[in-house]
């Protein structure tokens, strides 16, 4: 199945219940962030976060970005 296909398949409920941190790279010329924005718009606004980074088809590990996701993990983990 496609990514397309997948994410459709989720059921709403489940959607509203995963928290999702997207990362996209503004240079990715593998995934573009507007490919990125329609998958993180299948989830719940309310648990799902963007970031996007200046560099290309990666996750960067700089020191805020490693905040960020410290960050973000504790919120998800904290939420029911």
């Amino acid at each position: 199945p496609t990514l397309k296909s997948a994410l459709h398949n989720l059921k709403q409920q489940q959607r509203e219940q995963i928290s999702t941190l997207h990362v996209s790279g503004m240079n990715d010329t593998l995934i573009t962030s507007a490919m990125s924005e329609v998958v993180f718009n299948y989830f719940d606004p309310s648990r799902a976060e963007f970031h996007q980074h200046k560099g290309g088809h990666y996750v960067p590990s700089d020191p805020p970005f490693r905040q960020k996701m410290r960050d973000f993990i504790q919120r998800a983990m904290s939420l029911p």
